[in-house]
């Protein structure tokens, strides 16, 4: 079993015992009529929603698209990342208006809250469960997707466990005012802690989608790497690069010599592409001659 079909399989387990928990959660707000409760079925609903997005994604990329897609999947896999976070986000700030909207609200004594921390105990063992499996996944197949599940998954552990911790203080203090208090600073500083996580992962995966270049180390290496060969090529017309999934495409526009071989040319790209990949890591080197025309002119004429 794949990298892919495993995450299919535990993407479906977690929808059918977050559908169970759900109705038990819905249950629990009916009863207990508390802030956090309610916070939970929210944030279950979009857990629900990322893992029916993650079972269908997992299906389409475990599939072979070099032949569709000759530069990969990575853009799939960061779409996917990006609406699963998007998911999150909406979670999260809907977590933090109700949170500081009932910050002060008059707490009264209320039944059920064992119940309730009961159901909150099986979520935080079936996240802790998820979250190493998860893991395991993305370390085996590291995909933008996989790396986006991993981290909604830690946010769920943690949400769940302060959650645990604020349902068993506020059933300690139940009808005291300072549990309410207590459950919701807690919750307010894991809101930010979560919600700035997640903003970055956005800007990450819309890096990808958007083609957007590799940051300014790797550009300079990408550059320093060409005075290894240096006398192989000409002059360096442009150096290009993208990242597309976990893979970092290169492209060298060089110019040549006319008495340039197009086996050196090609001999220099795999040169290239040995010493990046040995630098950098996964990476897919090309390179494009700037003056061609004169390299096949010459060809042509039997010169070379």
């Amino acid at each position: 079993m794949n990298a892919f079909d495993k995450q299919r399989l535990w993407a479906a387990l977690g929808f059918i015992t977050e559908i169970g928990a759900f109705v038990a959660l819905i249950w629990a707000v009916m009863t207990t009529k508390s802030m956090i409760v309610i916070i939970d079925v929210i944030d279950s609903s979009t857990v629900i929603i990322g893992f029916v997005f993650t079972f269908i994604m997992s299906g389409i990329l475990k599939k072979d698209l070099s032949s569709d897609f000759n530069y990969g999947s990575g853009k799939i896999a960061a779409l996917g990342s990006l609406i699963t976070d998007i998911l999150v986000t909406i979670a999260i700030l809907t977590t933090l208006v109700s949170v500081v909207i009932n910050f002060n609200s008059p707490v009264e004594k209320v039944e059920g809250l064992l119940g309730a921390c009961a159901i909150k105990t099986w979520y935080v063992i079936s996240d802790y469960i998820g979250y190493t499996a998860r893991k395991k996944i993305y370390l085996e197949e590291k995909n933008r997707l996989f790396e986006s599940e991993v981290m909604n998954m830690k946010k769920e552990l943690m949400f769940d466990s302060v959650g645990l911790v604020a349902l068993i203080v506020i059933t300690l203090l139940n009808g005291n005012q300072i549990g309410n208090y207590i459950q919701s600073i807690v919750s307010i500083i894991l809101v930010i802690y979560v919600l700035y996580n997640t903003v970055n992962h956005i800007k990450e995966s819309t890096g990808e989608l958007m083609d957007k270049s590799s940051d300014y180390k790797r550009k300079t290496a990408f550059r320093q790497m060409l005075m290894r060969f240096y006398g192989r090529y000409k002059d360096v017309v442009a150096v290009r690069s993208r990242q597309s999934g976990n893979k970092i495409y290169v492209e060298y526009n060089l110019s040549f010599e006319q008495n340039t071989t197009y086996d050196e040319i090609e001999q220099l790209s795999k040169d290239l592409q040995h010493d990046l990949s040995e630098l950098i890591g996964e990476c897919e080197v090309s390179v494009v001659v700037a003056n061609k025309s004169e390299i096949a002119r010459e060809d042509a004429y039997g010169v070379v």
